[in-house]
């Protein structure tokens, strides 16, 4: 579990990062922060394997 809160942690920096430069008022303008949060993850090998990781993880504790 600890992974996943690190993912977790990780991921709730990037976007607090991304919205102090992207506005988040609308529906459309928090999608684009989202956006950004993806893109940004996808060019991070190692944040998007624990991203996914933790994904999977989840998953299987959902199911339970």
């Amino acid at each position: 579990m600890a992974i996943e809160a690190e993912a977790a942690a990780e991921i709730q920096q990037l976007l607090k990062q991304l919205e102090q430069t992207y506005p988040t008022t609308t529906s459309a303008e928090r999608t684009t922060v989202v956006a950004k949060a993806v893109e940004e993850i996808e060019k991070n090998p190692t944040l998007k394997a624990r991203v996914v990781g933790a994904l999977k993880s989840g998953g299987k504790e959902a199911l339970k």
